[in-house]
Formats: C-alpha cells, structure tokens, sequence
C-alpha cells in the first residue's frame, strides 16, 4: 500500500510538472499585458506546486516547497577542507566589490580590497556595456528595443562611465546600485509628471522598468533561465556553506527551493546560534561568499559568452539575413522592403545577423554596396552602422539553432549572477547586504533610512510595468 502511494504520488508530481511546462509555453507564445501572463503564470505554479508538495508532503506552503537533505554538505566538507587562506581571500574581495573603499575599515588584508576594487573596475568597463545582451532574451523588452544591436556593444568610456566607476570605487556596488534606483525613479516620475501636465500619456511607452521580475518563460527563455537559476543558486548558496565550515559551523542541510517547477531560491542551513557567536569578521565572510561566487561566475560565463558571439556565431552560416521590420526615418526606409534578404556588405559576406552586427561595429562611414535579393543597393547607414531594420535568419540551419540556444543559457547566466549578486548587496532584510550593514551601521536610524530609501526606489522603477 505504502508502494502504491509512493508512485501515485510521484505520478502526480510528473503531471504536474508537464502541465506547468505546456502552461508556460503557452504564455510565452501568447500575446498580451505582461501583468496579465504574469500573473497567470505566477497562479499556475502556485497550484501545481501545492499538488506537488502535499502529494508528497514535503515542507513549504503557497506553491512553494523544499527539496533537500544531507547529500549536499558532504561536497561543502570537502570544499572547505583545503585552501581556507584562499577562500577567505575570496569572501574578502567579495566585501571590496560590495563596498568599496569602504571595506577599508572592515576588510583586514588590504590586498584583497586593492584586487576587488580591480575586478569590481572591470565588471564596470567592460561587462556592463555589454549587459544590452541579455535584452534579447526578454521578449517584453526587446520588443522595444529591437532595433539596438546588442553583440555590436561597445565599451563607452563616457563621463557617465567616469561617474559610475568613481561611485563605485568609492562606495562599491552597494551604493552603485541604490543611486541607480534613485536616478531611475525619480526620472520615471519626472516622467509621469510631464504625461498628466500635457495629457500625452503615449511618451510613457518610453520609459523602460528599472527592475524586472525573472519569470522563466514569461520574462526570460523557459528551459534557458531555469538553467542559469539552478546555476545561479547552487552556487550561491554552496559558497555560504563552505565559508561557513570554514568559521567551524556546523551546516544542518543543504537543498532547494522550487516554486511549481521554477527554482526559487536554495538554503544552506548553518547553525545560526553558533553563526551569532564568532566574530564579524567572519560572519561578514559568510554573509558576503554567495555574492563573491556569483560575481566570478559572471565573469566566468562572460568570457564564454564573448567567445561565443565574436569567434564563432559569425561564422555559422544562415545564408544571409532577412528584413522583417523597418524603422521610420532611418536609411533603410528608402533603400530596402520587407522580405528582402541582405547577402554581402561591400565585398564581406553577411552569413547571419551577428556576422552584419560586426560588419555594423566596424563600420567607419561612406556610402555602403548591399547586396540583397533584389539586386545592388546604395546606401549610407546611420553614424553607428545601423540600417534601422529589424531582423531574423534567412535560413535556420540546427548548429545555429544549437548555438543560439547556447548563448541564451550563457548570457542568461552571466547576467544573471551579476544582477543578483549586486542587488543582494542592498540593504533590504532577508538580503546578504542586510546582515552586513546590521553588523556594521551602528545607528538604527541611518540603517532604517537607507532601507527607506532603497524600497521607495525599487517601487517607483516597478512602475512602468503598469502600462508595458
């Protein structure tokens, strides 16, 4: 009978998961307000995880369930049994990154905050230009932005870049971030001032989200951002543990959190009364080592994403590229129509469109030879090489369909790491920043104010989605 329960159970459980995979595709193929899919999407897995976590009685509630046990911290164990100077080097940079010279009075060897400030200086001037990537892959987004060329991004060494380099030298990508929320939101409501002032509400259409909900399958690829939130996650956490075995704390279990099929977080449980007893020191290590993991893992998927896109999608044939969408007032209005496939550019063969966005980035201007399926066209593309087309493989052959699906999974997971890791250095309870502050902010009311302000800021970027 106990067998026979078992399967039923697990039964259950797989025909919940299928259903929640056709739900989703099925968002994600269907037009619509964002805020509507969302929220079905968000109902879905809230009842398919309640089906799979009481079929299966495990702990959780409201769609939301864990999954885990013991298996976990024998690999944390054997991390944190070697290499402890490095991993504390490691979780050192990590507080560099997050604070910025501010971790001066915090972070012993001074080293560490020397190396984190370079890497947190390399995150800025070279990853950052290069985060309109993962605007391909959120359709809601995208759609806005279709005529931007995201691979042909270039580092713009700027005096908005100057500004954003020194502020987070300065103050790390703690206070980065909270000034880019700021900034953001108060340009929003700037924003939303001036439509109700001259009753012209079509300019808010403008206005991009400051911050975006990752909703595999509504907001970002389904089986892509699944990936890179596994990867996200198990990273995270296991980082946590190992330095926490490090300060000889013991870890309880280690596992996941899921929401239907989506995961939603994953713990590493230490035995938090023997966390509040060591030193801040150490417990600063522990709070900041998911963060540390998840920015080098960033960079990490970074380096494989720029191999992808400059060494090899250029080289995978689609024999040409084909217009399904032109912008108004651009070159492209009066040169080229809608189905025409674009071939060479001057003597250089466009083999696919990341092949045209390099051609685009080297472009130095003149007048430009295309040769498309209709014949030889003139044309002088705009100043940055752009035609003002909008674009899709004239044929898909499957290594460019497998290394595009590739790509999703690495920018996805670079982006990600990055998002995440710096978003939770913010002074927000439950976040790794939190805990932080908590340990060195001596006044409540600075703390409470900080918290304030990073609320209100995150609010008003969430704003646009009303109208998106």
């Amino acid at each position: 009978m106990a067998q026979t329960s078992k399967v039923l159970a697990k039964t259950i459980a797989w025909l919940a998961v299928i259903a929640d995979f056709l739900a989703l595709f099925y968002l994600v193929i269907t037009p619509g307000s964002i805020l509507a899919r969302g929220l079905v999407g968000v109902i879905v897995l809230m009842l398919s995880g309640e089906l799979i976590r009481r079929s299966n009685r495990l702990e959780g509630a409201y769609g939301l369930y864990l999954v885990g046990g013991k298996r976990g911290i024998k690999l944390i164990n054997k991390l944190s049994s070697k290499g402890h100077e490095a991993w504390n080097f490691f979780a050192d940079m990590g507080l560099a990154m997050g604070m910025g010279l501010f971790s001066i009075g915090i972070v012993e060897n001074k080293k560490a905050v020397v190396a984190g400030i370079a890497v947190l200086a390399f995150i800025i001037l070279l990853m950052f230009p290069n985060l309109a990537l993962m605007f391909q892959y959120m359709p809601v987004i995208s759609s806005r932005l279709a005529s931007e060329q995201p691979a042909a991004s270039q580092p713009t060494f700027s005096l908005v870049y100057i500004l954003l380099l020194l502020s987070s030298i300065v103050g790390g990508f703690a206070l980065l971030t909270i000034s880019l929320l700021l900034f953001s939101g108060i340009e929003i409501v700037l924003a939303i001032g001036k439509a109700v002032y001259t009753s012209n509400y079509s300019t808010l259409s403008s206005q991009l989200p400051g911050v975006m909900p990752v909703l595999p399958g509504i907001t970002i690829p389904l089986v892509a951002g699944i990936i890179s939130l596994a990867i996200l996650l198990v990273v995270h956490e296991f980082s946590h543990g190992v330095l926490a075995r490090i300060a000889k704390v013991r870890i309880k279990s280690v596992g996941v959190v899921l929401f239907g099929i989506i995961p939603f977080g994953a713990f590493v449980e230490p035995d938090e009364k023997k966390v509040r007893r060591i030193s801040k020191k150490k417990q600063n290590r522990i709070f900041i080592a998911g963060v540390s993991a998840n920015v080098f893992t960033a960079i990490l998927f970074f380096s494989l994403t720029m191999l992808v896109v400059y060494a090899i999608l250029p080289y995978l044939p689609t024999n040409g590229v084909k217009i399904v969408g032109i912008e108004a007032n651009t070159p492209a209005a009066s040169a080229l129509s809608i189905n025409e496939t674009l071939i060479r550019w001057n003597n250089i063969p466009i083999t696919n469109i990341y092949a045209l966005e390099k051609i685009e980035s080297n472009y130095s201007g003149g007048i430009v030879e295309l040769l498309t399926s209709k014949g030889l066209v003139r044309i002088r593309p705009m100043p940055d090489g752009k035609l003002g087309v909008y674009l899709v493989p004239a044929e898909i052959t499957p290594a460019y369909s497998f290394v595009n699906s590739l790509l999703a999974v690495l920018v996805l997971s670079f982006s990600l790491n990055l998002f995440v890791a710096i978003f939770n250095l913010l002074p927000l309870p439950g976040f790794d920043g939190w805990r932080i502050y908590k340990n060195e902010i001596k006044s409540k009311h600075l703390l409470n104010a900080l918290v304030a302000i990073t609320i209100l800021s995150i609010l008003l970027n969430l704003l646009p989605w009303l109208w998106f």
